[in-house]
C-alpha cells in the first residue's frame, strides 16, 4: 500500500470514507501470551493491538524477519528489558500500556506495541470503523449523542470535528491518525485532531491518537541556549531531526523574513506582533462612552463593562483565557459584578474569576441540577465562592444612581435576556437578536419551526417598547461580526481596509419577525433553508443559521 502522509488539512468533500485493506507486517511477528496476534503495516509504521481485560503482567515475543543487533523500547520511563536470541526478543510488560520498538536506531520501521484495556462496543454505533482497515474521512462531523468506535486494528486517518455536541462520544481500541491521503496544498492545513466547540458531556476512551500535527515557528537568528552544559536545539533542528527520522506531520514557519523585533519597530507595530504571540490572553478594549466600554476577547466574543455610582457591571465574561477579573479592575476602582446574557462556553467562560454573577433563575436551577451542564464556565473545581444571583423579566440590578433592567428574549436559548441601561442609552443583546444581523436557532429539525415561533413570540413581546429604546446603541455579543457575515468582509474590516459596517438596530429586529413570518408561512420555503449553506435564510436585514442537534 502506497500511503503518503500529510499534515491534517482542512474540510475535505472527496473522497469521503476511502477504505482500503491494511497489509499484515512483512517484517514483524507477535506473540502476546504464546497467542500471535495480527501486525498491521502502513508506509510510516508497524503495529500491534493486545487487548486485555485488566492490569496483570504480559509477556511478548516479537520475531523479526531480517538480523538486527540492538533494541530500544520507548518511552524509556517503562523500563522494558528485553532478551534477545538471533532474530527474536523476548520481554514483559508490567500493566497495559503503549510502547515502540526500535531496531538498530531505525527511526523509519518502528514497531508499535499498542496494549490497551478492552473498550466494548455499545449498542448504538454512529460511526463504526472496523479491524484491518485504514480509512480516509478527511473531516469527521458527530452531532449530539453520537457515538464514534475504532475496533482494535482499524486506523482513522482525518479529525473529527463537533459543534454543539452533547453526549458525543470517541471509544475504542483503535488507532486516530492526523494524516490523510491528501496533498497539503489541495486542502490546507492547520486543524486540531479532534475539535470540540461548545461540547459538554463528552467521552473519549481508548484510542490511541498518531502523528498529532505540530506547527513551529522559527524565530531567525534565534541565539543557541545554553542548558547544563549543553546547547538546546532551535526550531529549525528540531523540525530537521523530525523530517529525518520521518516524520511529515510537521511544518516550519518563519515569523518574519527579517528580525521580528526589529520589523515591529520600524512598521510601529509592537502591539500588533505582541497580540499575535498569544492572543489567547490578550483583550482588545474600546471606550465606547463615558462608563461604557466594549472588550473583545481573541475569539471575537464581546463584554461590555457599566459604570455606576457605586457598583460596575461586567455583561458576559466572553472566551478569553487571560485575566479578565485583573482588567476590568483596571478600568474602574469600583467592585465588579457579572450578568450573563446567555450561558453558552463563549459568553460565561471562566466566570467563576467573579464573585457574584447574575444569571437567569431556570438556568441556575439548570446548572444545579446537573453540575457538569456547563464545564467550560468553571475555572476552579468545586468552586464555592461565587453567588449566583437568579434574574428574571423585569429585574433591575441597581448600580447606585443606574438601574440596569432585564428583558427576557428567548430564541437562541431558551431563556436569553438583553439587559437595558436606560441612564447610558445601550442595550446589551448578547446573541438574543443576533451576532451581527444573523441570530443562530438551536434545535432538532423536527422542532424547527416550534423554536422560530417561540422566537417571534419573544420578539413580538418588545417591539411595543421599542420607542422606548429612540437613540439607543445596540450592542451584541460578537461585536466584530456585526460587519456582516461575507468572511471577505470581515477579514478586510479586520485589516482596516474595509469600513462596511451592519450594526444591529431596532430595524433588525422588525426584520426579523418579517423573516419569522415568512418562514411560518412558507413564503420562504423549508427546502430552500435546508438546501442552502449552513442552512441560512434572511429577509432585509435580518438572518437565521440553524444549527441541528
Amino acid at each position: 500500500m502506497a500511503v503518503r502522509y500529510n499534515p491534517n488539512p482542512a474540510r475535505i468533500t472527496e473522497p469521503l470514507y476511502k477504505v482500503e485493506e491494511l497489509e499484515k507486517s512483512p517484517l514483524y511477528t507477535v506473540l502476546c501470551g504464546g497467542k500471535e496476534l495480527t501486525v498491521y503495516h502502513t508506509d510510516s509504521f508497524d503495529y500491534v493491538i493486545p487487548v486485555v481485560d485488566d492490569d496483570s503482567p504480559l509477556s511478548f515475543q516479537v520475531k523479526v524477519s531480517k538480523d538486527f543487533q540492538k533494541a530500544v523500547f520507548r518511552p524509556a520511563k517503562t523500563n522494558v528489558q528485553a532478551q534477545i536470541s538471533g532474530r527474536e526478543l523476548s520481554f514483559q510488560l508490567e500493566k497495559p500500556s503503549k510502547v515502540t520498538l526500535e531496531l538498530d536506531g531505525n527511526l523509519k520501521t518502528p514497531l508499535f506495541i499498542l496494549c490497551t484495556k478492552r473498550v466494548p462496543k455499545p449498542e448504538k454505533v454512529d460511526h463504526l470503523f472496523e479491524s484491518g482497515k485504514v480509512y480516509n474521512v478527511g473531516t469527521l462531523e458527530v452531532k449530539a449523542e453520537e457515538t464514534v468506535f475504532l475496533e482494535e486494528g482499524s486506523i482513522v486517518c482525518g479529525c473529527v470535528n463537533a459543534l454543539f455536541a452533547h453526549g458525543m462520544r470517541i471509544l475504542g481500541n483503535g488507532i486516530l491518525n492526523g494524516c490523510v491521503w491528501h496533498p497539503k496544498e489541495e486542502n490546507g492545513g492547520g486543524r486540531p485532531m479532534i475539535r470540540m466547540v461548545f461540547c459538554d458531556d463528552v467521552k473519549i476512551q481508548g484510542i490511541t491518537m498518531k502523528n498529532v500535527p505540530v506547527r513551529a515557528y522559527l524565530v531567525e537568528e534565534e541565539p543557541q541556549i545554553i542548558r547544563k552544559g549543553k546547547v538546546a536545539v532551535n526550531v529549525d533542528q528540531l523540525v530537521m531531526s523530525l523530517l529525518t527520522a520521518g516524520s511529515e506531520c510537521v511544518e516550519m514557519r518563519s515569523m518574519y523574513e527579517k528580525n521580528p523585533w526589529n520589523k515591529a519597530i520600524q512598521e510601529d507595530g509592537v502591539v500588533s506582533w505582541l497580540l499575535e504571540q498569544n492572543r489567547k490572553h490578550q483583550f482588545q478594549v474600546i471606550w465606547l462612552k463615558p462608563g461604557v466600554w466594549r472588550i473583545d476577547d481573541w475569539f471575537s466574543s464581546s463584554c461590555y463593562l457599566i459604570e455606576g455610582q457605586d457598583k460596575a457591571l461586567l455583561i458576559d465574561t466572553g472566551l478569553g483565557e487571560g485575566n479578565l477579573a485583573e482588567l476590568v479592575t483596571s478600568l474602574t476602582n469600583l467592585p465588579v459584578e457579572v450578568a450573563i446574557t446567555h450561558p453558552h462556553g463563549d459568553h460565561m467562560h471562566w466566570v467563576d474569576s467573579f464573585d457574584r454573577v447574575y444569571l437567569h433563575k431556570d438556568d441556575i436551577a439548570l446548572m444545579r441540577e446537573e453540575s457538569d451542564v456547563f464545564p467550560a464556565t468553571f475555572r476552579y473545581p468545586n468552586n464555592s465562592h461565587t453567588e449566583f444571583i437568579p434574574i428574571e423579566e423585569g429585574t433591575k440590578i441597581h448600580l447606585g444612581d443606574i438601574d440596569v433592567e432585564v428583558w427576557e428574549l428567548s430564541g437562541h436559548t431558551a431563556h436569553s435576556v438583553v439587559f437595558v441601561d436606560r441612564s447610558h442609552k445601550c442595550i446589551f443583546t448578547g446573541d438574543a437578536i443576533g451576532s451581527g444581523y444573523i441570530v443562530l436557532l438551536i434545535c432538532s429539525e423536527e422542532h424547527a419551526m416550534e423554536t422560530v415561533e417561540q422566537y417571534r413570540e419573544s420578539l413580538m413581546k418588545i417591539t411595543p417598547r421599542m420607542s422606548e429604546l429612540k437613540n439607543f446603541a445596540w450592542l451584541g455579543g460578537h461585536g466584530i461580526q456585526e460587519n456582516g457575515c461575507d468572511p471577505r468582509h470581515q477579514q478586510d474590516y479586520l485589516a482596516g481596509e474595509s469600513q462596511y459596517f451592519n450594526p444591529i438596530r431596532q430595524q433588525v429586529m422588525l426584520d426579523m419577525i418579517c423573516l419569522c413570518n415568512n418562514l411560518i408561512s412558507g413564503k420562504i420555503s423549508w427546502k430552500s433553508v435546508m438546501d442552502s449553506p449552513e442552512h441560512y435564510c434572511n429577509t432585509g436585514s435580518a438572518g437565521i443559521f440553524f444549527r441541528f442537534i
